[in-house]
């Protein structure tokens, strides 16, 4: 049994950020059955995406590397046919791809299709009704490639399922990739989950005040459709945590089974991550994931594994989504150095404590162009034409051309001391300058090689 690879289960919980799961310190019980799994395998504390839209970010998760490295920097038609060109002539592999040739079986249980179903023996896109797609009358459908879009973990939980029972005799390992959307907009779980922590009497911020102040009239509907029913935003917040909810009982349903066949359990490691999180209300920002603050970049990471990974384990060392791919790898013993991947395995963090970065890095890929590079202590934003500050699709500015936060008094990023501290602010601006055009660099080199050559 230890000998054999192991069967792969890797959840991407679309919008979800992790101060809002109970593992990780919220005040609600939104999230039991992923704390039961990560109590008996690793959570990482100080996870961070490398962009805000999903396209770049699962790409970066899959590729292992930033997305100026992998060309996607945009999200659903904001992909333009360049950026594809240079994912293309990166010769990116993906982790399925790698996976398949290792012999695994691979299966994408996901919408987004596109590039993101390569290396899949299976890839399901999702049909729904036309009544539901209208309802999601603007942002996220308007500007995306057209697909369906599911929010039904049920239905998405029993399919997977189905798979698990199909192949769980075979000689060949698994990969199942299965995406959750129900937590991102409209956030419309089942009733029983809906209400679970709705609070009477309400408070704070009313829903009437946001929407007066969106400038964009679409987008002002839109979030119409998102607020329904609630006449505050504490109320959509908790239809937020109803559907963190309602997608980890479908995760208990997975992790049951898995449990029942105890050798099946026993050689699979199972994942749990997001794409991004979810602004609800900081920086006056309501139901979105634009902007470069912690709320949106800060993601859980879970690990669970029998045979190789630690239990009861927490790590607090900074983390990024690129770093779980050559994870993989390396605990798959495959040598990945001529991917040229920007992520570092965190294998060694885990035996030995080594932190293995010191800042991490990302973009917004979808509607301001900002740059940010975080360390512990530091948080640096920078946004490199001053029309982008104004969002497009709020209509007004979150923040500054340049802001710098103090992590240790401000960690909800409230104070922007880029003015005070001007010697951090420039070496810090020094050392995003510098990453982005290594990345760019690097880039070049890959469509060079077309992705067959050690980038070390």
């Amino acid at each position: 049994m230890k000998n054999k690879l192991p069967n792969i289960v890797f959840i991407v919980i679309d919008a979800l950020r992790a101060d809002h799961l109970s593992c990780y310190g919220y005040y609600r019980k939104t999230s039991p059955n992923i704390d039961k799994l990560a109590k008996e395998g690793i959570l990482f504390e100080n996870v961070f995406t490398s962009s805000h839209g999903t396209d770049a970010s699962i790409t970066s998760i899959f590729s292992g590397k930033y997305p100026l490295s992998h060309g996607i920097i945009g999200h659903g038609n904001e992909v333009t046919p360049e950026q594809m060109r240079e994912f293309n002539e990166t010769g990116t592999l993906l982790l399925p791809e790698i996976l398949k040739s290792l012999g695994y079986i691979t299966i994408g249980i996901d919408w987004l299709g596109r590039w993101h179903k390569r290396g899949y023996d299976y890839y399901m896109g999702i049909k729904l009704k036309k009544s539901k797609i209208k309802r999601l009358l603007f942002y996220f459908l308007r500007k995306t490639q057209n697909m369906p879009i599911t929010e039904n973990a049920e239905y998405i939980t029993s399919l997977s399922l189905k798979i698990i029972k199909k192949l769980k005799n075979s000689i060949k390992p698994f990969f199942l990739f299965i995406h959750y959307w129900d937590t991102h907009t409209p956030y419309r779980p089942p009733k029983r989950f809906e209400n679970k922590f709705k609070e009477r009497p309400a408070r704070g911020v009313k829903i009437e005040e946001i929407l007066e102040k969106i400038k964009n009239p679409l987008y002002r509907e839109y979030m119409k459709t998102v607020t329904k029913g609630c006449d505050y935003v504490s109320d959509v917040v908790a239809k937020y945590d109803g559907a963190i909810a309602y997608v980890d009982s479908q995760i208990g349903r997975i992790m049951n089974f898995l449990e029942e066949e105890n050798n099946l359990f026993k050689n699979t490691m199972v994942i749990i991550t997001a794409d991004h999180g979810e602004s609800l209300g900081e920086h006056e920002i309501y139901f979105a994931h634009h902007e470069l603050y912690d709320e949106v970049l800060r993601i859980p990471l879970i690990m669970n594994y029998y045979f190789q990974l630690p239990k009861e384990t927490r790590i607090k060392s900074l983390v990024q989504n690129i770093d779980i791919a050559p994870t993989i790898f390396e605990m798959l013993k495959v040598d990945y150095s001529k991917f040229c991947l920007d992520g570092i395995s965190l294998l060694s963090l885990l035996k030995k404590g080594c932190e293995v970065r010191s800042k991490i890095f990302a973009i917004d890929t979808l509607l301001e162009g900002k740059r940010t590079i975080r360390t512990e202590n530091w948080k640096y934003i920078f946004t490199p034409f001053k029309d982008m500050r104004i969002c497009r699709v709020c209509g007004y500015s979150h923040g500054e051309t340049e802001e710098l936060y103090d992590l240790k008094s401000d960690p909800k990023e409230q104070y922007n001391i880029a003015f005070k501290e001007e010697a951090l602010t420039k070496k810090l601006r020094e050392e995003l300058f510098e990453l982005e055009k290594s990345l760019k660099t690097k880039k070049e080199i890959q469509k060079r090689a077309q992705g067959n050559i050690n980038c070390e």
